[in-house]
């Protein structure tokens, strides 16, 4: 089955068209007839031909796929698994074979097929794969996981870390790797020239690494302070370049100079504290080991600096733009007052490590860290383990500082909604956690939260589905509202949950009223950092986290953060079903991995407690905006959420299992289309339904603490005032010329109006390879589903709609007067009567069944309604 060798050797990997014709290639292999054959054989034999003809058109060493496998994988679930996450890369673009054919010494297939290996494998397979490596290998294969970093390389790097616990060179190696103090480009190309034989090779090139680290260190150190210098000049400099430029005709502007001369003279006050304790080269050498020296947030618009990878390259790129003065005369106030920021924020960081680590324990006093999660392995997620082990840095770094701590005083948050069984799995691990890295991690459940919930007449702005289920809204919420109370109850000696639910009362709404509302006194409500499970956090977020919440602490504010890795909260819906049969791999572009950091939204923000509408659905971060702040000087976040592909059967073309896919990705995709057209909440179409939220270029409302929050947002004028807006938005969507320019009128126009048989039929004529294929039937029967929803949809918002004309005086602005009907009874009737007429039930009918929720959450205020339970 030699079908690949031709392709491989007269096309190039990046040509126009390439991935499609090999992936033609594999589905044509598939439907060759060997019935003797099982799938899973034939997979291993078309992925060997292709492996071993990849390897030879690349110049790499001959590789046996199917030894690979005999070699790492017996069980035979593993090892379906294993194939399709492969076949499914392949199809989806989850991995770059151009990438991975770059001509390099050390370059191979078998490093990168290690790392899926790992996401997929459990941890007695991986450990065996990794002892059956030889040092050179070891030492290629932590260089290649750093590189091109994915899901595969935090659980096989956690792997070797246990695995090598004892030995403290290998640890210092990796150590240095993941806080981004060694880059792992340099490691790479070293092993390039040089063979590791053993472990003093291993450590040779360790402290040859170190050293190129330390001379980057001396570099900065001789740079930094003329820097901030140069900083505190430019105001004046700038002035006086652009005088020169009037030769002749230049007049004094004695109000521009006065400004300019302000300007550093505030500059000059903000970095006094730095530059009257002249800091040493050791004391930036020991701060930069563990802060970093790569991979710094936000990128700022620099030439040099943008793009550059290395902390260096960006103090050389603003040198160099400080040279000319007028280089940066033109530029826009928000990109000086980045730079400005950036390294003010070095400093301010640098001088808190070595000379006022009390900050950081003040700000650990304040800050707690709280993550919800539901149906995940926690011991294979990284968000928990990377908090554990980074608190437990902290602990140490308090030891040297002579600030003694107890991680048990400052306990992790996780409230875990998982089935009996892997609730009990999590706990575990869990318990491995504390006892290994010393720490207290609070392991709540969805029975013990609702309790409590209940107590404090919260629960139905937690549990916003059936049988107590949270949905998006809901799992925030657990953390907005109960998390600080339970740390309030914890420094009273309650450390249990079922120690504060048995708390009386009128103690818990005292703690309530303290730490979640904010109402006995300003900087006494909590600051929470809100996880997800699949985010890694490196160390130095959590030193930064700490140190914001010290000195933000007096504020009403939220802090967003950077991310890399899968960009998840850009996704592409599928609703046109002839744009998903041209391109089946669209549907994970939101999956692709992305090295360009962006903002994430709710991950990793550190805020005061807020709250989000009693919903299930995603884009919840959006529906209350607090006073945000910046944060530079950080390394981004990661996102390991993995590719989602499906992983029940071996593919054996892109179509297959894809329509259970699509039901998930496109009612999550249609809810957010739904919450964006309809609420707006960030105001970008001029249409927020929220009076709390700010309307473009507004600054937000000034609360002071999430009680008055409430308060405001649950007076009756205000509730109405959004009940309005709602309104008026349904009537924009409903009117045939507005329809399309909402995003899920659009949406709507796609799925009412295509014929699924003739796009199906049409896709098979025009390309006979998918012919036969069974799969196509499948996604034909889910997209008539998302049609007969999305007619259902539609009528179900018409009908309420002429309900409330029929009832309001003047039907013609029936949006202003509904306010004033019990909206409920009316929307509740019309579910009523159309699940009678139509013989269904609504939630079976997801489009549907979002929408009712919507309307009854914010079209008929209930969501006000149970802010007012809250004051």
């Amino acid at each position: 089955m030699d079908c690949f060798s031709q392709i491989f050797k007269t096309e190039s990997l990046a040509a126009p068209g390439f991935h499609e014709r090999l992936v033609g290639i594999i589905v044509d292999c598939f439907q060759k007839k060997h019935p003797e054959i099982s799938i899973e054989n034939k997979s291993i034999e078309i992925l060997t031909n292709l492996m071993h003809s990849f390897c030879l058109a690349c110049g790499q060493a001959p590789f046996n796929f199917a030894e690979f496998i005999d070699q790492h994988l017996k069980n035979k679930r593993e090892i379906k698994t294993f194939i399709a996450k492969l076949l499914y890369g392949l199809y989806f673009r989850d991995f770059d074979l151009v990438e991975l054919s770059k001509k390099h010494p050390r370059q191979h297939i078998r490093f990168f097929l290690l790392q899926i290996l790992s996401e997929t494998a459990n941890a007695g397979t991986l450990r065996k794969a990794i002892r059956s490596l030889s040092w050179d290998d070891l030492a290629v294969f932590i260089a290649v996981a750093h590189l091109n970093y994915r899901e595969g390389s935090f659980l096989l790097l956690r792997q070797i870390q246990d695995l090598f616990r004892k030995n403290p060179m290998i640890n210092l190696l990796l150590r240095n790797l993941s806080r981004k103090y060694i880059s792992p480009s340099a490691f790479f190309n070293y092993l390039a020239k040089t063979v590791v034989k053993d472990l003093r090779d291993l450590e040779k090139i360790s402290q040859n690494l170190q050293e190129g680290a330390a001379k980057q260190i001396q570099t900065i150190y001789q740079l930094f302070y003329p820097l901030i210098l140069s900083l505190i000049a430019s105001p004046v400099k700038t002035y006086q370049a652009l005088e020169n430029l009037k030769g002749l005709q230049k007049t004094q502007d004695p109000q521009k100079l006065l400004e300019a001369q302000n300007l550093s003279k505030k500059f000059k006050e903000a970095f006094d504290f730095f530059l009257e304790k002249k800091n040493s080269e050791e004391s930036f050498a020991v701060f930069f080991q563990q802060f970093g020296l790569y991979g710094h947030q936000p990128p700022i618009k620099v030439p040099g600096f943008h793009d550059s990878e290395s902390l260096l390259q960006k103090i050389q790129a603003l040198h160099k733009l400080f040279q000319n003065p007028l280089s940066f005369a033109s530029m826009p106030q928000e990109d000086l007052q980045a730079i400005y920021a950036f390294v003010l924020r070095i400093c301010y960081r640098l001088y808190t490590y070595h000379c006022a680590s009390d900050r950081y324990k003040e700000g650990l006093d304040l800050l707690t860290f709280a993550m919800p999660t539901f149906g995940k392995d926690l011991s294979r997620q990284p968000w928990l383990f990377s908090i554990a082990s980074g608190l437990n840095t902290l602990s140490e770094y308090f030891k040297k500082a002579n600030l003694e701590i107890s991680l048990d005083q400052y306990p992790i948050y996780v409230f875990d909604q998982s089935p009996k069984r892997l609730f009990v799995k999590n706990q575990r691990f869990i318990r491995k956690l504390e006892e290994r890295f010393k720490c207290c991690i609070v392991h709540v459940s969805q029975t013990e939260a609702l309790l409590l919930a209940k107590k404090l007449h919260l629960e139905k702005l937690i549990a916003t589905q059936e049988k107590g289920a949270f949905g998006y809204g809901g799992a925030r919420n657990c953390v907005y509202f109960l998390t600080p109370m339970l740390k309030a109850a914890h420094k009273l000696g309650k450390r249990t949950v079922s120690e504060a639910i048995d708390l009386n009362e009128d103690e818990l709404q005292t703690l309530f009223r303290r730490s979640v509302l904010g109402e006995v006194a300003q900087g006494q409500d909590a600051v929470l950092h809100m996880g997800d499970d699949d985010i890694e956090v490196p160390e130095a977020c959590i030193f930064a986290d700490l140190l914001f919440a010290q000195k933000f602490n007096q504020e009403y504010f939220d802090r967003m953060t950077y991310i890399i890795g899968r960009a998840t909260n850009i996704i592409n819906p599928y609703l046109d079903l002839q744009s998903f049969l041209k391109s089946p791999a669209g549907l994970y572009h939101f999956t692709q991995w992305k090295d360009t950091a962006n903002l994430a939204g709710i991950v990793g923000l550190l805020s005061k407690p807020k709250f989000c509408l009693n919903l299930p659905f995603g884009s919840e971060e959006k529906d209350f905006r607090l006073k945000g702040y910046s944060d530079p000087f950080r390394p981004a976040l990661i996102h390991l959420s993995g590719n989602r592909h499906p992983s029940k059967q071996i593919p054996a073309d892109p179509f297959s299992g894809l329509a259970e896919s699509l039901e998930k990705i496109n009612v999550y995709v249609f809810h957010i289309g739904m919450v964006q057209s309809l609420l707006d909440s960030r105001d970008n179409k001029g249409r927020c339904v929220f009076p709390w939220n700010p309307r473009r270029n507004e600054s937000p409302y000034p609360f002071t603490s999430l009680g008055q929050a409430l308060k405001f947002a649950s007076q009756e004028k205000y509730k109405k005032e959004m009940q309005k807006r709602f309104w008026k938005n349904v009537d924009g969507l409903l009117s045939p010329e507005q329809k399309t320019t909402f995003l899920i009128g659009m949406d709507l126009e796609y799925l009412l109006n295509q014929d699924v048989d003739a796009s199906i039929r049409e896709f098979r004529q025009t390309n006979p390879l998918f012919e036969k294929v069974k799969s196509l039937d499948e996604i034909g029967l889910c997209y008539k589903r998302f049609q007969k929803d999305a007619k259902l949809f539609q009528d179900f918002l018409e009908k309420v709609k002429n309900e409330i004309c029929q009832r309001v005086e003047n039907p013609s602005t029936w949006f202003e007067g509904c306010v004033e009907l019990n909206l409920s009874a009316i929307i509740e009737q019309i579910r009523k009567e159309m699940e009678v007429q139509n013989r269904v039930r609504f939630k079976q009918w997801p489009f549907t069944h979002g929408l009712y929720l919507l309307l009854r959450s914010v079209g008929a205020g209930e969501f006000s309604d149970l802010l007012n339970l809250q004051t």
